[in-house]
């Protein structure tokens, strides 16, 4: 699984926001040290200026927790959620977090964020609708099996219906 960072322009085409260091330094240079002036924060791209939207798949254990309380995120926290406050901070923007479902992220269309933290596996079916940038996690997949069963004929996530 290679998770990464999808950004989406304000009419829902996904662009490439590039590697991890063509956004610190994008980031570093809309930022100032305790943060953007409110004239550098308007500027920044974004749906709703001076505000970095960032949309995560609430109840993803340990990466996206909270809860939804009339269409908003209380209480967000996990690590997809502390990556989205150092964007934001980094930007000198205000952080709004959205909850949208794994499955309509990479979905072609109009979406109600710029950004999306996910952990989502890069495959070429999904880089034709979204454009991703370099992972920030890296997790090596297993499959386990009881003792005594035999192992299964996967020898790469190609080979398997579950991606």
């Amino acid at each position: 699984m290679r998770p990464s960072i999808a950004r989406t322009t304000r009419v829902g085409r996904w662009f490439r926001p590039g590697v991890a260091l063509v956004i610190a330094a994008v980031a570093g240079s809309l930022a100032t040290a305790a943060g953007a002036s409110d004239h550098r924060r308007e500027a920044l791209p974004t749906r709703m200026p001076g505000t970095l939207t960032v949309a995560v798949d609430i109840g993803t254990v340990g990466l996206a927790e909270g809860t939804i309380e009339n269409g908003k995120v209380e209480g967000a926290n996990g690590f997809e959620i502390d990556l989205a406050r150092a964007l934001a901070q980094k930007l000198g923007a205000r952080l709004r977090i959205v909850d949208v479902p794994f499955a309509q992220v990479d979905t072609p269309g109009s979406k109600p964020f710029d950004v999306s933290i996910a952990h989502v596996t890069i495959t070429a079916k999904r880089a034709k609708s979204v454009d991703f940038s370099a992972p920030y996690f890296v997790v090596n997949k297993g499959v386990l099996v009881a003792p005594g069963v035999a192992r299964p004929a996967v020898d790469s996530p190609s080979d398997s219906a579950v991606t």
